[in-house]
């Protein structure tokens, strides 16, 4: 339901030819029928704000990484997918890891917000009840 605007795939292979192992942009978002809603857009990650603020502020939707970084991070299921926190879970797993990412300002997608989508059904203190347990299992460096 997400739309990959024009120049994603041709701004993406320039990045990951020039050492980019994981990319995520900006993105707008927009109702059922494409109106903009707001932009939404990508800055620096930051581990320790994202930990802090249980944010990474990356719209999944705009990233792409290489196969070998795929294979290793298998995208979770169960609870954390259900309550729309797989793809924030795997991000914040990869930053542990020491994957690098690198971000673009440039718009790369149009990120659909449906009354019906998970991200505006699921239960708010579940998400943040989940979000501090995730935390809380990660072994954070000292």
């Amino acid at each position: 339901d997400d739309l990959a605007l024009p120049k994603r795939a041709q701004l993406t292979a320039d990045k990951f030819k020039n050492g980019c192992d994981y990319l995520y942009g900006s993105a707008v978002s927009i109702d059922a029928v494409g109106r903009k809603i707001k932009e939404l857009p990508a800055d620096f990650f930051d581990l320790d704000t994202a930990l802090k603020e249980r944010a990474n502020r990356i719209v999944h939707s705009t990233t792409a990484y290489r196969k070998e970084i795929a294979l290793k991070y298998p995208h979770p299921g169960g609870e954390m997918a259900r309550l729309g926190l797989d793809d924030w879970s795997l991000q914040l797993n990869m930053a542990m890891d020491g994957v690098k990412f690198d971000f673009t300002p440039a718009t790369l997608c149009a990120y659909r917000v449906l009354e019906s989508g998970i991200t505006m059904t699921r239960n708010n203190d579940e998400v943040s009840a989940a979000k501090i347990a995730f935390i809380e299992s990660l072994k954070v460096p000292a």
